[in-house]
């Protein structure tokens, strides 16, 4: 596998100075199309130095302060109207692959599951309508906590119902799965995976840490996520002291 790299806080620098500093260290960067890379406003000048770099891109969608699975219409088509402008600027720039997470349960909708997964379905018929029209692959994430949308299979696979693998498939994140619970399952789903997210954890909080220092079972997971259409494992940093210092622990599993 490629080794790739994305980190939340790589968005707070321009986007030309970002790319520039990972192009030196890295094949692929997943971007997070927010704040100073939010896709639509930087098209233009991705477009033109992409050209001149190496490294791919690849994008995952915004997800800030946004719910494609609220119950109340309008907070969820403003939370579409975000993903579905920045699959087309990604089409755009070239970018054929990105990360979407499933939205979120609220203080009240957590109450009727069904509810809230009606109303996030109904997002993903729309995301996945623009993601045919301008080729793009979505990957849907697994997430973390039962207040989000997708901490398990049964949950990400009705979601993902009655779409093409080549449109529609599954960003596996590491650290998601092992605070869930959903890597002693994994294997039977490798064959939808076409993103990867790889970092660790200690079973409870989101951390995001390098490879060794939380208590994922690498030598387990590594061989059987490898078995996966996935060409690229995407290392979420913390940060970029950690993106270039945890680079070799990845390889060690994925490289």
């Amino acid at each position: 596998m490629k080794i790739g790299i994305s980190s939340p806080g790589f968005c707070t620098t321009p986007f030309p100075e970002m790319l520039d500093t990972l192009s030196r260290h890295y094949d692929v960067w997943e971007l997070i199309g927010e704040h100073m890379h939010y896709l639509p406003d930087i098209s233009e000048v991705a477009s033109e130095l992409t050209e001149s770099y190496d490294t791919g891109l690849q994008v995952h969608l915004p997800f800030s302060d946004i719910n494609i699975a609220s119950v109340i219409p309008r907070v969820r088509q403003l939370g579409v109207e975000f993903i579905t402008d920045s699959i087309e600027a990604a089409a755009g720039i070239g970018i054929g692959k990105a990360t979407l997470h499933p939205g979120s349960a609220s203080s009240i909708s957590f109450r009727d599951r069904d509810w809230v997964m009606a109303t996030a379905r109904r997002s993903m018929e729309t995301i996945y309508e623009c993601a045919v029209e301008h080729g793009v692959t979505i990957c849907l994430e697994n997430m973390p906590y039962r207040s989000m949308i997708g901490p398990d299979m049964d949950e990400l696979l009705a979601l993902s119902e009655g779409f093409e693998p080549e449109i529609w498939s599954i960003c596996y994140d590491m650290g998601h799965g092992h605070i869930s619970g959903l890597e002693g399952s994994i294997e039977k789903h490798t064959d939808r995976i076409y993103n990867l997210h790889v970092h660790d954890n200690r079973g409870k909080k989101d951390s995001h840490l390098i490879p060794g220092q939380g208590n994922i079972d690498f030598d387990t997971l590594s061989p059987v996520l490898k078995r996966s259409p996935c060409e690229i494992a995407v290392f979420e940093a913390q940060d970029l002291r950690d993106a270039l210092s945890g680079k070799e622990e990845v390889a060690k599993y994925f490289g």
